[in-house]
């Protein structure tokens, strides 16, 4: 049995590593497995590469198994507790072993970028820190955002360190999701950081994905006053009270409220199909049973989506309902003409039902 080096600093964790020598080459040809030398087996980490150690020739294994005894295989970073131990983690970084995420915290080169890992080191290096905007909301809610910095609250210094950026602020216990090693922002207060950076996006992706409530958006606005950009936030909250689902739908509900009509409307309605499917009409009046769609392309373009969308047309159709379809385009960048063609629409429908018209605002 050969035994190997395991990086420089086996002194301290008391690891080694074995194989069955059944081949030569970078990896290991054999049956590895891992054990502490106090009689402790660990998960078998990913298969590590072979790389020389300087003096004596003897390979040693760069991977990322512990420093010392209490870092696990399993842990994404690693904070050297004692002089010594940093010493070591010093040598190893300048060597290229691990990586310097934050100061005083390690990971393996490999890993650096990865978004757990720098929010790992983030909470390592500050345990109170807590998790904001666009990270806070990849792991809670909106997991395809794209995240380029992690975004925390830090007490103390703030060092600038390439992907992270701090604050200095401080944030209600009740809109804290305090968890094992990880504090993040409650969805609702992610939600009202992320306006000033991507609008009412921010808001209607939340309601979309049911992150969250209106109400529950306007209590932590509640809880956060003073804070710069609340004027804009509170504007946004306000013309959401239609719960839109996006910006096409968002304009969609202005243009209908600016019609000022006595007929009730519902948004995102849920109807039944004649085989019994459940469908969401965008905009909705039970009483002239119209409906309005707003269409935006990523989500209506291709053969299947445009024959389902004729097919729940006909469909509803045959059970007495119209439906009006409005290109998100349309409705964004001609709303007065938007206005005109909705109130032109309704006055046909009325026509067709008996209904005396409705007198119009001026």
């Amino acid at each position: 049995m050969v035994l190997f080096r395991l990086s420089i600093f086996e002194r301290s964790s008391g690891w080694i590593i074995s194989r069955s020598q059944r081949g030569s080459g970078d990896g290991l040809p054999g049956d590895a497995s891992i054990e502490s030398r106090k009689g402790t087996t660990w998960a078998r980490p990913p298969t590590p590469s072979l790389a020389q150690s300087r003096g004596g020739g003897a390979p040693y294994l760069t991977c990322g198994v512990s420093f010392t005894e209490d870092w696990d295989p399993q842990q994404l970073v690693y904070v050297p507790r004692r002089k010594r131990d940093l010493a070591r983690a010093r040598r190893a970084a300048a060597r290229g072993e691990v990586q310097v995420v934050l100061p005083n915290v390690y990971c393996r080169p490999e890993t650096s970028s990865d978004l757990l890992v720098r929010i790992h080191a983030a909470m390592a290096a500050d345990p109170n820190t807590a998790i904001m905007g666009r990270a806070a909301a990849r792991l809670t809610w909106w997991p395809d955002i794209a995240v380029t910095d992690v975004h925390a609250t830090r007490s103390g210094a703030l060092p600038s360190q390439r992907g992270f950026m701090w604050s200095r602020r401080r944030i209600p216990p009740d809109l804290v999701d305090d968890r094992p090693g990880l504090r993040l922002t409650v969805p609702a207060l992610t939600v009202l950081d992320l306006i000033p950076e991507l609008g009412g996006t921010a808001i209607d992706e939340a309601l979309r994905r049911r992150a969250v409530t209106l109400a529950g958006l306007w209590d932590a606005l509640a809880l956060t006053p003073g804070r710069r950009g609340n004027a804009t936030r509170r504007a946004l909250l306000d013309d959401s009270r239609d719960e839109p689902w996006s910006y096409a739908e968002r304009c969609l509900h202005r243009h209908h409220r600016a019609l000022d009509t006595p007929y009730r409307y519902r948004t995102n309605h849920r109807l039944s199909l004649s085989d019994g499917r459940s469908v969401a009409i965008d905009l909705a009046l039970p009483d002239l049973r119209l409906g309005f769609e707003a269409d935006g392309y990523a989500h209506h373009n291709g053969p299947k989506a445009f024959e389902y969308d004729r097919d729940r047309d006909s469909d509803l159709e045959s059970v007495g309902w119209r439906v009006i379809r409005l290109t998100a385009t349309f409705l964004e960048d001609q709303g007065p003409e938007a206005q005109r063609r909705m109130l032109a629409i309704i006055r046909i429908r009325e026509a067709e039902l008996g209904l005396r018209p409705f007198r119009a605002a001026s």
